[in-house]
């Protein structure tokens, strides 16, 4: 979710590498023209542009591709299914903290 627009080229989204691991390369928006560089600090992402971007919103939700999905499960408790915005199912990650 993007929490702050600091400047027209830039915004701040509530996903940083305690989410999205970026060990393996930083996590890209999905469908998002023009982004320049992703940055991330522990709790929060930085995605710059090319130029100005009006077209993205506080509350906005972005799509991102994690270069690395394993370790980007194995984070989490759960996995949602969401299909048109509605999330259809739940898979709960079984393997969670049994890595040895």
């Amino acid at each position: 979710t993007v929490t702050s627009r600091p400047e027209p080229d830039r915004l701040i989204v509530d996903a940083g590498f305690k989410t999205v691991p970026a060990w393996f390369g930083m996590p890209m928006p999905v469908g998002v023209d023009g982004v320049e560089s992703v940055r991330m600090s522990a709790e929060h992402g930085t995605v710059t542009f090319t130029g100005p971007n009006h077209e993205i919103a506080v509350g906005d939700k972005l799509d991102l591709m994690v270069a690395y999905t394993d370790v980007t499960l194995f984070l989490h408790d759960h996995l949602y299914g969401v299909r048109n915005g509605v999330v259809e199912t739940v898979w709960p990650i079984v393997g969670r903290g049994k890595l040895r």
